[in-house]
């Protein structure tokens, strides 16, 4: 079979993207990623196929964005970037499908593919990577941290879910995509983000149940696979550099703003003042160098990029933004977490870390160098959170995630396993 994965974001949602597609390929079929250009060398490592969804002047332009870690924004300035290509991404995959030979496996905002899914009515999946793509009026995914409205009555959560469309989910986007659906003979859609984004044919949560367990609203042909762990195919060795420093010491901090982040100067000053109030040493992982301080201590140091897994596991706890990659990657290793959320999936991932016990979070507007030393001292020295974190590294031992969604997938036409 010919399967067509569609991933969209940074390398946090690709990575799991390329090691299903890599599965897949393993497997027999014909893989084709539909991606932005900054990510076709990783997915050609992999042995896959790559075909541009845009540009890398476009991707560039969207993480140059300010509003892109803004809570009530971010999502506005991603779906104005895809509703800009929505109708160019639909003739591109179009033209790569083979009637009776193709599925189509589509990201969460990959809305191009849920209109060809409509159109051709063929085998297809909608993965969702974290839990916060999956609304619920019982356990509601948490918006900002703190601030989550689960103990809020039912009516409550249900209103809130219909202005948060009517205000800011689907103006960005909604025209684009009901222009193209009508020129395609599809009926308009409301609310995109309620059901319609949603496949109807199969829905794929990459987490285990223990991060976030399915709720009676969720959709019934949801179906969760575990982690993924995306940043693993083809992971080369750390930086000579990189290695050196972790062995000359003991365990290091280590810090990441996300790899798409590029307004994270004050949170990276911050991590790094905290490490030194802490007297500890620190690796600063972000692949723009110009948002370090002029000069930094000689116990901190910078990398553009490094394989979480081989990193993690020789780090003593980790300072990140929240995404669902990070999250995993330190849950694996069994590390303490500190998160400083800015939107998306973030505060929701940040929360279920402080349920599970493995970490605690800062908002970013209360964010400074002193709260988190005060929060790392407190997780480092934590019996409780050692024992969270080692509990949960054993979960995720067997690394079965991909081998469970290309399970699903192969499902989906009639292949078992």
């Amino acid at each position: 079979m010919r399967f067509l994965l569609t991933p969209v974001g940074s390398y946090g949602d690709v990575n799991p993207f390329i090691a299903v597609g890599h599965g897949l390929k393993a497997r027999g079929h014909e893989v084709i990623v539909f991606a932005p250009e900054p990510f076709a060398d990783s997915i050609g490592q992999a042995g896959l196929e790559f075909v541009s969804s845009s540009s890398t002047e476009d991707f560039e332009q969207i993480i140059a964005n300010s509003d892109l870690w803004d809570p009530w924004n971010g999502l506005s300035v991603v779906l104005r970037a895809l509703a800009s290509r929505l109708e160019d991404n639909y003739r591109t995959l179009e033209s790569f499908y083979r009637e009776g030979e193709t599925v189509l496996v589509g990201h969460s905002l990959s809305l191009a593919t849920r209109v060809l899914e409509d159109v051709k009515g063929c085998p297809s999946a909608t993965v969702h990577l974290a839990p916060f793509a999956f609304r619920s009026e019982h356990d509601q995914p948490a918006l900002a941290p703190g601030r989550d409205f689960s103990g809020s009555p039912r009516w409550v959560k249900h209103l809130f879910w219909r202005m948060a469309d009517s205000l800011f989910a689907d103006p960005p986007i909604r025209s684009q995509l009901n222009r193209l659906r009508k020129s395609l003979g599809l009926k308009p859609v409301d609310r995109i983000f309620k059901d319609w984004f949603h496949s109807p044919r199969r829905i794929l949560g990459l987490f285990p149940n223990w991060f976030a367990a399915p709720q009676p609203d969720w959709p019934v042909r949801s179906r969760l696979t575990g982690f993924v762990f995306g940043g693993r195919i083809g992971a080369e060795p750390l930086d000579p550099e990189l290695d050196a420093f972790l062995e000359d010491g003991e365990a290091p901090l280590v810090m990441t703003p996300g790899s798409a982040n590029r307004h994270a100067s004050r949170f990276i000053a911050a991590s790094i003042d905290a490490a030194n109030m802490l007297s500890r040493r620190l690796i600063v992982l972000t692949p723009f160098q110009d948002q370090l301080p002029e000069s930094m201590p000689k116990e901190v140091i910078h990398a553009e990029r490094a394989p979480f897994s081989l990193l993690f596991p020789r780090c003593t706890a980790v300072i990140h933004h929240g995404g669902i990659g990070t999250c995993a990657e330190a849950l694996a290793a069994g590390i303490p977490q500190m998160v400083v959320p800015f939107g998306f999936d973030q505060p929701d991932n940040a929360t279920r870390l402080l349920n599970l016990g493995v970490g605690k979070y800062l908002d970013v507007d209360r964010m400074s160098h002193i709260r988190i030393a005060e929060i790392l001292k407190e997780l480092i020295q934590s019996d409780s959170v050692a024992e969270a974190c080692a509990h949960h590294a054993g979960d995720l031992r067997s690394d079965t995630g991909v081998d469970a969604a290309v399970d699903v997938l192969e499902a989906l036409v009639g292949i078992k396993t």
